[in-house]
């Protein structure tokens, strides 16, 4: 049994997360990349570093929810989009140090 979008975001913003998008127009833009393909997510994570990175893996592993990664969103096979929870990384973690 898949949990509800609502448990997945309580679980997420329990864990401390603080850029958890779950309305319908961010999950709808999120829902397509490059490719033809058009997967609606759970909810969308911008994860602000790599601690928020450890909790969103754990809420999700606990909730056997899909993660998908997501850089640009530029994939023409559809690796940037999921069912689950897809981690944005392009917002707040876009540089290396």
């Amino acid at each position: 049994m898949n949990p509800t979008p609502e448990a997945v975001t309580e679980a997420l913003r329990r864990a401390g997360l603080r850029d958890v998008l779950v309305d319908g127009t961010n999950r709808a833009a999120y829902s397509t990349d490059a490719s033809l393909y058009r997967l609606l997510p759970t909810a969308v994570v911008r994860p602000h570093d790599r601690d928020e990175v450890i909790a969103a893996l754990a809420a999700c592993r606990e909730l056997s929810v899909p993660v998908t990664s997501r850089g640009a969103g530029t994939s023409i096979a559809g690796n940037s989009i999921g069912t689950g929870v897809v981690l944005d990384f392009s917002k707040h973690m876009n540089h290396l140090v």
